[in-house]
């Protein structure tokens, strides 16, 4: 951004100032246009946005001092800011409805009744970027007249530039000529209605070249400039904060997505954890069917042959729990011998009664099952037993299946 003035300011939290503006039109000599250069190169610089955001930091709580750069955006801003502020003081609700339409900006009826409230629908539009640029070229439209544009794109005498503004901008009738106050009053207003009708002009190089040679002819202090800003700083600081806001949301949230990565780097790792334990139980389950083996073969000589196994052969089992953990539940029925079905515990499933008529036993995983589905499997139950797992873990299902092996046994025994 090029930097068209720097201006003094001190701030801190939720609030700005502007300095130097009494002090700076006491500038009389080289030695104090000296002494305020030192001054101003002291201040840290700031950009508009830089202060729009530090306004907002809590841990700002004294004055702190800064020179704001503003470039030909933030320039051109204040120039509509005054343009719109003029034209309000005397506008009617349905010359408002047509400037609104003008610079295509949606105004409410609520804010055409209210002027205070159109002017904060206009720092609002004004502050995207499209809806500034056609402003720029409607009000420059409106506003500079014919013999004005003429003059600034022959690159006409200030003098005559001023005459001009003069006689087709400024109401004379009033004037005293021989009030040297009036005629000072007079002189500040052509250079402020001069400064705002260059920035308002649409082309960006001849707006330059005219600032530039009103600073250097008419306003080397930029007196007028202040004066021009210091009445629309609120909606100037405002029009920053709000764009500020927009480029804070269209970022991507990096804290967040950092947290993301790391989420995703701890479920790998808790699934690579899950499956190592998984591996290891059903080893565990290996082991102690081969020692369950052994033992009841040695076991079988003493053992009258009515007696059943502790084994699930050929027992049709039904486990309500955890859809995720369906293939773990399997093996270690499977590994028993039994024959697997299936339910899960929390979705509907009309299937459950036609489960139940087929099933020598149940296991409910009460950890991953509704009370709904509990009670529905309970009232369903034909004498199936049916053992309760309370803990998540496949080695709380593993002692499930235990329970239960036991309890089909002794039943057989009774039957026996």
């Amino acid at each position: 951004m090029d930097t068209l003035m720097t201006l003094p300011i001190r701030f801190q939290y939720k609030r700005t100032s502007l300095l130097l503006i009494p002090d700076r039109r006491m500038i009389h000599d080289d030695e104090e246009h000296a002494q305020f250069d030192r001054l101003m190169a002291r201040m840290t610089p700031l950009r508009l946005d830089e202060l729009a955001q530090y306004i907002e930091t809590a841990s700002f709580t004294r004055w702190e001092r800064a020179s704001v750069q503003l470039g030909l955006v933030d320039c051109r801003l204040v120039a509509l800011y005054e343009y719109l502020q003029v034209y309000l003081r005397y506008a009617t609700h349905k010359e408002m409805n047509i400037l609104a339409r003008g610079l295509e900006v949606r105004a409410t009826p609520k804010d055409l009744q209210d002027k205070r409230r159109f002017m904060q629908r206009m720092v609002l539009e004004l502050s995207k970027p499209q809806h500034r640029l056609r402003a720029v070229r409607h009000v420059g439209r409106a506003f500079l007249t014919s013999s004005l544009r003429k003059a600034l794109r022959d690159d006409a005498p200030i003098k005559e530039v001023l005459r001009i503004v003069a006689d087709e901008y400024m109401d004379k009738s009033t004037l005293d000529q021989n009030n040297e106050s009036d005629a000072r009053a007079f002189r500040r207003a052509a250079h402020h209605t001069l400064l705002n009708a260059i920035l308002l002009h649409e082309d960006d190089e001849l707006v330059m070249a005219w600032l530039n040679k009103f600073r250097q002819e008419v306003d080397p202090l930029q007196k007028t400039f202040e004066s021009l800003l210091w009445m629309n700083w609120g909606e100037l600081l405002q029009a920053a904060r709000l764009t500020v806001d927009r480029e804070r949301e269209r970022r991507p949230d990096t804290t967040s997505a950092q947290r993301v990565v790391q989420l995703e780097q701890e479920l790998a790792t808790l699934r690579a954890q899950y499956d190592a334990d998984v591996q290891g139980l059903l080893a565990v389950i290996e082991e102690l069917r081969h020692v369950q083996r052994t033992s009841h073969e040695q076991a079988a000589v003493s053992i009258a042959p009515s007696v059943p196994t502790l084994r699930l052969d050929g027992k049709r089992i039904l486990v309500i729990g955890d859809e995720s953990h369906a293939p773990q539940y399997r093996q270690l029925v499977e590994a028993q011998g039994g024959v697997f079905s299936f339910v899960p515990g929390f979705d509907k499933d009309h299937s459950l009664h036609s489960r139940l008529q087929g099933t020598d036993a149940v296991v409910f995983v009460t950890a991953y099952a509704s009370h709904l589905k509990f009670y529905a499997t309970k009232a369903r139950l034909d004498n199936q037993p049916m053992a309760l797992v309370n803990q998540a873990g496949l080695s709380a299902f593993g002692r499930g299946l235990d329970e239960l092996r036991e309890r089909l046994a002794r039943s057989e025994r009774k039957v026996v």
